[in-house]
């Protein structure tokens, strides 16, 4: 198995609720530079699987899928897909 040696460190926006990597704060410093307002990101726990898919950008939930499950980037990514689609089918089942 692949393992992730690392965990990576989580944020999230209080605006949004977007959830980000540290990576993605890097680069809103570096686009933004000192206009960047810093505080509207608190570091948080890491997120679950559904979270991530909820509410950040896929990479991240296919990261954390990863981190928690050790598996290769091809078998985090099916699984991904298929939480996705599982997600959708059971809010279509509910309206």
């Amino acid at each position: 198995m692949n393992e992730m040696n690392t965990q990576m460190d989580y944020y999230k926006s209080k605006e949004t609720g977007r959830i980000l990597l540290r990576q993605d704060l890097e680069i809103v410093k570096e686009i933004y530079g000192d206009m960047a307002d810093m505080d509207i990101f608190e570091k948080i726990d890491p997120p679950s699987v559904i979270d991530c898919i909820t509410h950040a950008r896929n990479f991240v939930a296919v990261y954390r899928y990863r981190e928690m499950n050790g598996c290769s980037l091809p078998q985090a990514k099916d699984a991904i897909r298929k939480m996705k689609y599982d997600m959708r089918k059971a809010t279509r089942k509910k309206q």
